[in-house]
């Protein structure tokens, strides 16, 4: 079978949908499909613009002509897939989120008479939602409108879709033209399949290289955008500074909160932000950390679900999330007992509380890792539902 598999980032373990996107090429490889890659760059930082064959997948990678802003990107990629897609050669199709609005793919696939093939899409972040939620638009307002109709329409043409949990599930079935027959949904918690070893603290070169050796460490590790919050942590060591002074927040970042973090960081000493990090450091970053953090503001449960926690399931030191306490994450980690959950704007004094019960004592594991088989699920269901399955006939 040959299968088209659309998103900006593919196969670079620097990025959770490119990296996780690769996990599922690699089984539709490994069961004899031939695979097509509709992509941009493997990385936040590096970018390619020629075509190429990467283990047996095709990867056409398409021009985006320098270091655009986002908007920018992610108008000209999906631009670009639009009018390859319908085209290329292929039997089934899975978008992904980046950039948003590409069901209309499976419109434009239709109305060209490309009928028989099918399309689904495996929602990582929701647009327009995260829009709303991060105040840029107004809910039910003209641009909502017109972007919640674009997803609209292509959701009529599609054959499944591919949640990632079930906060973000009911949000799409909020859509008009959602099916309601069993076989048009899977929900699906992302992963990482990565082998994120463990790293005794003499031996780890995070601690070393940063000066943080015999220090608590409450880690911060990755996208800090609008759909994070920090102001709870930044209070927590206010709170730690004077009877704590071993416990040190730590943030290793990017995104676009980062200047507003360092801004208000400036003169905390028990608060250090650091540059993202190699893949090569990745085990000791992660094994560093006495309490992993996640956080997430109001309004953007079921909107993303930050993929960081399947990572931090590979270490021993148990999370703390900050946020609502309907979200996805917070779920995962009352199912699995791995940690505690805080309502948004929760105080210093609570979070600081929560970070020293989390850490002592340090347990010798919380959760085993056992394989995940999210994309041995995906694959199915994208290459063996019958007509008579994914309609409900």
């Amino acid at each position: 079978m040959r299968i088209l598999a659309i998103n900006r980032f593919f196969g670079n373990d620097e990025v959770p949908t490119g990296r996780i996107l690769g996990n599922l090429i690699s089984i539709l490889c490994r069961q004899g499909h031939q695979v097509t890659v509709l992509t941009s760059q493997g990385s936040y930082s590096s970018a390619a613009s020629h075509n190429s064959t990467i283990s047996g997948v095709t990867v056409r990678r398409l021009w985006l002509g320098g270091r655009f802003s986002r908007p920018i990107s992610w108008f000209l990629f999906w631009f670009q897939a639009c009018i390859l897609a319908p085209f290329l050669k292929w039997d089934r199709c899975i978008l992904l989120t980046d950039p948003p609005f590409l069901p209309i793919i499976a419109a434009l696939t239709h109305w060209w008479g490309k009928r028989k093939r099918r399309i689904y899409w495996w929602t990582m972040d929701l647009y327009p939602e995260a829009l709303v939620a991060s105040g840029l638009i107004k809910e039910n307002g003209l641009p909502h409108r017109l972007l919640r109709g674009l997803n609209n329409l292509g959701m009529f043409y599609l054959d499944g879709v591919i949640s990632l949990g079930p906060t973000q599930k009911k949000r799409l079935t909020s859509y008009r033209f959602w099916q309601k027959n069993p076989g048009f949904s899977l929900t699906v918690s992302p992963w990482d399949y990565r082998s994120i070893t463990s790293v005794e603290p003499a031996r780890n070169r995070f601690l070393r290289e940063n000066d943080l050796t015999g220090c608590r460490i409450a880690l911060y590790a990755g996208n800090l955008g609008q759909a994070h919050s920090y102001s709870e942590l930044l209070q927590a060591a206010r709170t730690l500074a004077q009877p704590h002074p071993e416990w040190k927040i730590v943030f290793v970042v990017r995104g676009s909160r980062c200047s507003g973090l360092a801004r208000q960081a400036m003169n905390m000493s028990n608060v250090i932000i650091i540059e993202h990090q190699p893949e090569d450091m990745v085990n000791d970053l992660l094994w560093a950390a006495d309490v992993h953090i996640i956080t997430m503001k109001s309004g953007w449960e079921g909107i993303v679900i930050p993929s960081k926690l399947y990572g931090v399931l590979k270490t021993t030191a148990p999370v703390l999330f900050i946020g609502p306490l309907e979200s996805e994450i917070a779920q995962e980690i009352k199912r699995y007992n791995i940690g505690s959950s805080l309502e948004v704007g929760s105080s210093g004094q609570d979070v600081a509380r929560e970070l020293i019960k989390l850490a002592s004592p340090r347990r010798e594991r919380i959760l085993p890792v056992t394989p995940n088989d999210g994309a041995e699920l995906i694959a199915g269901f994208i290459t063996n539902q019958s007509e008579k399955s994914r309609r409900g006939l």
